[in-house]
């Protein structure tokens, strides 16, 4: 037997890992729940079992998830029992303790470390939050064990490394990231071997991961998901970013100091053992450590650091670091006094939690996922009863396709798309579900929140997904579209649709979005003369929404008036330009006005003699100072 295949137990030790694992497996039970974005895979699921396809919206191929393991994995189980609320959590805690099964009797070196790790994974927050959510974490648990098992025993053989090769890509397939955990090992690995023989196992292990990808392709027209373009490529610069990410580390530090804290002891335990294997282990700890940087973290406060624990926690166990009792002592005291104190502990959750937390998003944007839902997806709380469909956005979902109406756009999808059905195409306003919206950068460059990178609706676009036909008013972007929806609608295998995959994929199409973003909005006249109440809502469906180059409404001839009313949202500051063709023959600035209703005002603009003798057909409009929410409602010349 190799020294990972696991220790001799006594019957009182097993009794001992055992009642640990229960106690895990209670507080897991307490603290069950599911989150929103948990419900825009699990729409997919819906509609893949129903034979719709692995699509968001019928009819529109789209990877909309980042985790086709886990989707594939529940629509087995969904198949069988038509129900998504029991089905994800249990599977997701059946999961995990497998995962603390493994670590227990074949990673761990003794029962006092077993002890001392599944105590800190109970009390850390990070861990058990993400147990359950309906998320892919749980199946993620069990791949990184079966990654650092294979990993630490492994001889540097054929066999050994096409397993590892073979985990990784099912890592891989869950969610594409993680696959950062295992690079250093896998480099690691690949070195103790002849290249021929690596790259062998590598193409064979990494197999199941080529083939998704490949289908994806073809499938979708794009071998990454759609929640890529829609967060990676959001236009926020990359030290905004950073220092978001650095926001997220004290965010869980201040909620959840223990999860921090245990990583950070992981690692260090890897680094003091001197061992290749643990430091090659901590390498791929720490890439991920800093790839979280990187990205800005996340909205859901500890979720991309429960992976991270399980791994630091598996170091560990395994260094044979806790061989003492008075080393056992030392830190359990430490790591019981940090976890206990902790804001949100959860053994101490219950349910009523939440229940007394006012929870919004920090001006960071970072949440307390769990509190904001679980007061209405908490299994002690309402899932023994009704479950999810309690909340608001799911009876809002189930009444909007109870209407008859076939569209609708809004930013929180998931619990909303999954009561509303497959005769209801959503658009969602942040781009993670949408073809479109996913490739055009943020609107609010000011005031972004991680993980909810707004986009704006351009003008037509619902109008041409209602009818079939490309309606969208801006040249370029309506020429992008155009040859998008042969991907994403059009015959699989048509020759023109892989020709066009090619030329997506090659950026061929990308100087058209990027036209759009860099030239005004142009609309006639006629389109937006028509007065707007003052207090109508800045983002009402006929305001035109203003980007980085601003509008140019264009008049049917030569206007000489000396005013003209214009409604601006209340509270940001306009530039003001009145053109003969290109000759900019006036300049002016509306000030921020706040009104106590909010939404639009109105305004007069006083145009001096000199303009109007000269005469002017284009009146410009350009946003200047304020919230990022820039919005003209209608521009009336008054004669």
């Amino acid at each position: 037997m190799s020294e990972l295949d696991g220790r001799q137990y006594s019957s009182q030790d097993k009794i001992a890992i055992i009642f640990l694992i229960l106690l895990f497996a209670a507080v897991a039970l307490r603290t069950a729940w599911l989150c929103d974005d948990a419900f825009i895979s699990f729409r997919v699921v819906d509609n893949f079992v129903n034979g719709y396809g692995l699509v968001w919206n019928i009819g529109e191929r789209v990877q909309v998830f980042t985790n086709p393991l886990w989707v594939l994995v529940i629509s087995l189980l969904y198949y069988f029992t038509s129900e998504i609320y029991f089905t994800s959590i249990f599977l997701s805690i059946l999961l995990t303790i497998i995962s603390l099964i493994i670590i227990s009797f074949r990673i761990s070196g003794s029962l006092l470390a077993v002890i001392l790790a599944i105590t800190v994974l109970t009390l850390s927050k990070s861990f058990t939050d993400y147990t359950t959510s309906g998320l892919e974490n749980p199946l993620t648990y069990l791949l990184i064990t079966l990654f650092y098992w294979q990993f630490l025993k492994s001889r540097n053989v054929f066999e050994d490394f096409l397993k590892l090769c073979l985990i990784a890509s099912l890592m891989s397939l869950n969610r594409m990231d993680t696959v950062l955990f295992c690079i250093p090992a896998l480099t690691y690995s690949f070195l103790k071997m002849p290249w021929k023989k690596g790259i062998y196992a590598a193409l064979i292990g990494f197999s199941p991961f080529i083939v998704w990808e490949l289908f994806a392709l073809i499938y979708y027209g794009f071998a990454l998901p759609n929640t890529f373009y829609a967060k990676l490529q959001n236009g926020v610069p990359a030290s905004e970013l950073i220092v978001q990410g650095i926001v997220y580390y004290l965010d869980s530090l201040n909620l959840d100091p223990i999860t921090l804290l245990m990583i950070g002891f992981g690692i260090v335990t890897a680094l003091y053992s001197r061992r290749n294997k643990a430091i090659f282990l901590a390498a791929g700890l720490v890439l991920y450590l800093l790839y979280i940087v990187r990205i800005g973290g996340d909205f859901m406060s500890g979720r991309f650091f429960a992976v991270p624990i399980l791994g630091s926690v598996m170091l560990f166990v395994e260094s044979g670091y806790i061989r003492h009792h008075r080393h056992f002592f030392i830190c359990l005291v430490i790591f019981l006094l940090v976890g206990i104190s902790a804001p949100r502990s959860p053994l101490f959750s219950d349910k009523r939690y939440g229940l007394d937390l006012k929870e919004a998003p920090t001006a960071q944007g970072i949440v307390d996922e769990r509190a904001f839902y679980y007061r209405k997806t908490g299994l002690l709380l309402v899932g023994l009863r009704n479950g999810f469909k309690d909340h608001s956005w799911y009876q809002a979902g189930q009444n909007f396709a109870e209407s008859g109406s076939k569209l609708r756009e809004l930013y929180s999808v998931g619990l909303f798309g999954f009561a509303a059905g497959p005769q209801v195409h959503i658009i969602d306003l942040h781009g993670l579900c949408d073809p479109l919206l996913s490739r055009l950068p943020t609107q609010f460059l000011g005031q972004w929140r991680i993980g909810h990178f707004g986009r704006i609706s351009p003008r037509g676009y619902s109008e041409s997904i209602l009818s079939s036909k490309n309606v969208i008013q801006d040249e370029l972007l309506s020429k992008y579209y155009g040859k998008l929806i042969k991907l994403t609608t059009g015959d699989i295998f048509s020759g023109d649709r892989l020709s066009e995959i090619w030329n997506f994929n090659i950026g061929r199409y990308d100087h058209l979005i990027q036209g759009y973003i860099n030239n005004p909005l142009k609309i006639d006249y006629r389109e937006i003369s028509v007065p707007k109440a003052r207090g109508t809502t800045w983002d009402d469906k006929s305001n035109v929404v203003l980007g980085p180059k601003g509008l140019m409404v264009f008049l049917d001839s030569l206007s000489y008036s000396k005013l003209i009313e214009i409604s601006v949202d209340n509270n940001d500051v306009y530039r003001i330009q009145l053109l003969n063709d290109s000759i900019i023959v006036f300049q002016g600035l509306l000030e921020a006005i706040i009104i106590p209703e909010g939404g639009l005002r109105i305004d007069t603009i006083v145009v001096n003699s000199s303009a109007a003798s000269a005469g002017y057909n284009i009146i410009a409009i350009q946003a200047g100072d304020g919230d990022d929410k820039f919005s003209v409602g209608h521009v009336k010349i008054i004669d």
